[in-house]
């Protein structure tokens, strides 16, 4: 009976524990890719990114350059911050400081998922697109591949525009007041980019083991051989008569002179 009481009140622990952790941090991270991200806490300590890390309200989100991090929240949306990427979390949401961000978000619920930028608020629900800023163009881009993302201006909080699907708009500080550009259909170009952006393995087309490094080598196309010209069998070819020199005797013009020249030696 004791041992039944002390079971019972451990996964009761479990069970307030997990829902103190569910109501208290963002997400959790799912995987990283070449080991190059990092987590600042809200208290200024910062840590290597290891799976299954919680992201607490306050903490920032660090990946350098080649690196890439794959994170999830409670409501199954799905977040990828790509190479030179900087997001702060909160309980609500992110703010994007630098970099871009992969979301998707096709799961059925009413849950609004909030990501501000330096200069924009971007909302969506049941949605999958791309959101990037550029810390030195001041620009915020929203690429939507489904759905609809609402994206409004902070410099003017009460006209907002929607991106749908296929859709590109964006944000800079520095133009049109500010304000968000007429969503516009988006180029393959783009897409193409953004592909390369968040894939999880480098395209390569040799690898070779060198100390423990991979080297990955450009493949060259061959260059043709050119041919040689060859005359064909039918054309017959004039031979020149070669002068032959016996030695301490003159050059021979003619087959005569020469068979009378070795008559001569051999009769010596």
């Amino acid at each position: 009976m004791k041992k039944l009481l002390k079971n019972k009140s451990f996964f009761l622990f479990l069970f307030f524990l997990s829902f103190e952790v569910y109501g208290e941090t963002f997400g959790f991270i799912n995987s990283i890719k070449n080991e190059k991200a990092f987590l600042l806490a809200p208290d200024e300590i910062s840590s290597i990114v290891k799976n299954g890390d919680f992201l607490e309200p306050g903490s920032q989100l660090l990946v350098e350059e080649g690196g890439l991090v794959i994170f999830s929240d409670y409501f199954d949306n799905k977040y990828q911050l790509s190479s030179s990427g900087l997001v702060k979390f909160r309980s609500d949401g992110m703010e994007l400081t630098r970099g871009s961000l992969k979301v998707t978000s096709l799961a059925l619920n009413s849950n609004t998922i909030t990501v501000e930028t330096p200069n924009s608020i971007i909302k969506f629900s049941e949605s999958e697109g791309t959101i990037s800023f550029d810390p030195e163009l001041k620009k915020t881009e929203v690429i939507v591949f489904d759905g609809l993302f609402e994206l409004k201006s902070k410099n003017k909080l009460d006209s907002s525009v929607d991106v749908k699907s296929g859709q590109i708009s964006s944000i800079t500080t520095d133009l049109q007041m500010g304000m968000a550009s007429i969503p516009s259909p988006t180029s393959k170009r783009n897409l193409d980019k953004i592909a390369s952006t968040f894939s999880e393995s480098p395209r390569r087309t040799l690898a070779s083991k060198q100390e423990g490094k991979i080297i990955y080598i450009k493949a060259k196309k061959a260059k043709p051989l050119k041919s040689r010209k060859r005359e064909p069998s039918s054309i017959k070819v004039k031979h020149k008569e070669v002068p032959i020199r016996v030695y301490g005797a003159p050059t021979s013009k003619s087959s005569k002179e020469m068979d009378t020249l070795i008559k001569d030696l051999k009769s010596h």
